[in-house]
This record gives C-alpha cells, sequence and structure tokens, in this order.
C-alpha cells in the first residue's frame, strides 16, 4: 500500500518520520521524500514538544512495490530483499550508499469495508544522499581527465566488494550513481544488489526492464540470462567507457559472430582509445591503478593494456570474460613487465 504525503512513521523508540512527496513508484519499489521529525524539551515544564519543520532533516523512504496479492510468498520474498537490503548491503558498504537510519516494519491501515489485517511491511529510511548524476557529471568534466579515470577505479573497488560478499549487481547505469563536490560516489540502486548464489531463484524479480540495458550484459537483457561476477564486470567497462567518452560501446552481437582473430570496430571503444593515449601522455599516474603491474609501464602498455582489460570484459560471450575483479587486475601489465635480469644476459650473449 503506497503512503501519502502528510502521513507519519513511527519507529521503534523516538524515531518519526513525516512524508512529504513520492518521488518514484514502480513494481519493485516506492520512493518516498521525508523528513525525520525532532522533539525539544522544555526543561521547566519537564515537557517535550515537537521541533519547528526548518529544524527537521530530509531523509529518503523505500517501500515495498505492488506485491502480487493472491501470492503470498511473492510478497515475503519482496520484503526480505528489502529487509537484507538495509541489513547487509548498505550497512557494510557505507562508502558507496547511502546510509540506513531505520528499518520500520509498518502496519497499513485497515482498508474501508476490509476487516482483514494487512501484513506488515518492512519500511528502509535511509540518509539522504547528495550530488549530480554521473550522466550530467561526466560532461561537465570532459576535461578533468584523471579525475574520470579514478572515478572508473572507484567502480571497479565497489564491484569487488561487493563480489567478496558473493554479492552481484546485473547492471549500474551512470543514473545510478550521484558524485558530490568532495567527490564522493554514492549509489542509488542499492535493490538491484542480490546474493549470486540466489540469482536463478531471484531472476522474476530482476527482468531485464529493471536494468539500464545500455550498460548492460547481453545475458542481462534475456529474461533467463545468467546474473554474475562476468555480468557485472561487462558493465564496469560499458560504464567506463561511456564516462571518458560518453557514449557506450555497441553490442559486440552473439557469441561466435565475429571471428577471433578479428576484432570489430566500434565507435565508442575508437574514442577511448585516443583519450588513453592523450592521458598516458599527459597524467600516467591516473592509469596505473588498474594493476599493481603496471607500477612502471611505458606510455604504450599503459593503453594497450587498459585496452585489453576492457576489451576482454566486453566480450559477448560471459565464457570469455574475467571470473573476478582480481583476474582482471592480474591480467594486465603482462606486456609491460621488465624481463629477468638473466634472460636479459642471455639473450644479449646470444643464447636461447
Amino acid at each position: 500500500m503506497p503512503l501519502e504525503p502528510g502521513q507519519r512513521l513511527q519507529a521503534i523508540g523516538q524515531g518519526t518520520y513525516h512524508v512529504d512527496r513520492s518521488r518514484e513508484s514502480c513494481a519493485w519499489y516506492g520512493l518516498y521524500d521525508a523528513r525525520k521529525v525532532f522533539m525539544n524539551y522544555r526543561y521547566h515544564d519537564r515537557q517535550v514538544y515537537e521541533a519547528a519543520q526548518d529544524e527537521w532533516i530530509q531523509v529518503q523512504i523505500r517501500t515495498l512495490g505492488e506485491p502480487d496479492a493472491a501470492a503470498s510468498d511473492d510478497f515475503a520474498t519482496r520484503a526480505e530483499l528489502l529487509r537484507e537490503e538495509g541489513t547487509q548491503v548498505l550497512a557494510r558498504h557505507l562508502e558507496w550508499f547511502p546510509e540506513p537510519l531505520d528499518l520500520i516494519e509498518y502496519v497499513p491501515p485497515v482498508a474501508e469495508g476490509n476487516g482483514s489485517r494487512p501484513a506488515r511491511q518492512p519500511v528502509l529510511v535511509m540518509a539522504l544522499p547528495r550530488g549530480e548524476p554521473l550522466s550530467r557529471w561526466a560532461p561537465r568534466f570532459a576535461g578533468r581527465l584523471p579525475w574520470k579515470f579514478a572515478v572508473c577505479l572507484e567502480l571497479l573497488d565497489l564491484f569487488d566488494s561487493l563480489h567478496r560478499e558473493g554479492r552481484i549487481a546485473g547492471a549500474f547505469g551512470p543514473d545510478d550513481f550521484l558524485i558530490d563536490e568532495n567527490g564522493r560516489l554514492t549509489c542509488l540502486a542499492g535493490d538491484r544488489i542480490i546474493l549470486q548464489a540466489r540469482s536463478l531463484e531471484l531472476r522474476p524479480y530482476f527482468p531485464p526492464t529493471r536494468y539500464p540495458l545500455e550498460a548492460a550484459a547481453p545475458e542481462v537483457h534475456r529474461e533467463d540470462g545468467a546474473l554474475n561476477v562476468r555480468s557485472d564486470l561487462f558493465n564496469w567497462a560499458a560504464l567506463t567507457v561511456f564516462l571518458i567518452v560518453e557514449q557506450f560501446p555497441s553490442p559486440a552481437g552473439a557469441p561466435g559472430e565475429n571471428p577471433p582473430d578479428m576484432e570489430p570496430h566500434d565507435e565508442a571503444l575508437a574514442k577511448f582509445a585516443a583519450v588513453l593515449e592523450e592521458v598516458s601522455i599527459r597524467s600516467p599516474h591516473a592509469l596505473r591503478g588498474l594493476s599493481p603491474r603496471l607500477a612502471r609501464a611505458t606510455q604504450p602498455a599503459l593503453v594497450a593494456e587498459w585496452m585489453k582489460a576492457v576489451r576482454w570484459c566486453l566480450e559477448p560471450d560471459p565464457a570469455h570474460r574475467p571470473d573476478s575483479v582480481r583476474a582482471l587486475r592480474e591480467r594486465p601489465g603482462a606486456a609491460s613487465r621488465p624481463k629477468p635480469l638473466r634472460k636479459l644476459w642471455r639473450e644479449l650473449l646470444g643464447g636461447a
């Protein structure tokens, strides 16, 4: 049941939240602007009273969507996912997600003429993040390429942190992130984070329409496609190309469509390679964070290894992509490692 403007929710203890307006409503969740009501105390009268509205702080509230009324397991699963978002995703990754403030077990009012009592619904209260979407930030900071690459590498850290807990995202889009004036990145799509071990079971709750498909791996586009670490790494590479050149790479087609010795031309990737050339000359340090093995890489090697990494993640066949962030980071630099001294000495003497 949707919340109404002016409605108040009471948390356990003293937390009271005033609903201001509905911001977004879909089949999967409802998102509301709200404020936390603060109370003051008159010592002389020994009386608690409500503070003025300009003293309240802004928050956001996420509720369930509209579950299938005929399926009790549908309601239970959605409720479980929302509780997990607050307790296992947001609370454990505060550096990238809004802070969870309260998890309220809300009992909707009984509808007129209906004597049955509605089931309790979880309501997640979160801090209101600040900043602008990456989709607007990227063109505005077109000349700040080192900063852009730093954001790309932070996104990779975010995926790595989730994967270490066995969680996956499916796909993020540039509008799923805010970045503030201090460079802090906040992900708004915590509701999409699920355990990979349950991805097949939960796939009906995460259909293609729930994802930004322009940034998603081919399998995310299919109702029965498997969501896993490999699809997340495709998503990372697509976001990286977009943030740098403001254009997503074109779909690579079905597995096996392109001969293995032929790389399809892609306008976005061609632009990305040109930017890498520029950055590798002016700010090579911005590219070395992809892998420890790039610490002493030459300018051509930095460009080559970044392109290898991005193309590897964008493989249309999931089996041909890296299976972890660690695997991705270990591969770059293979062409740039200095040769062992013994090998150089043998080559100098004409040995094998």
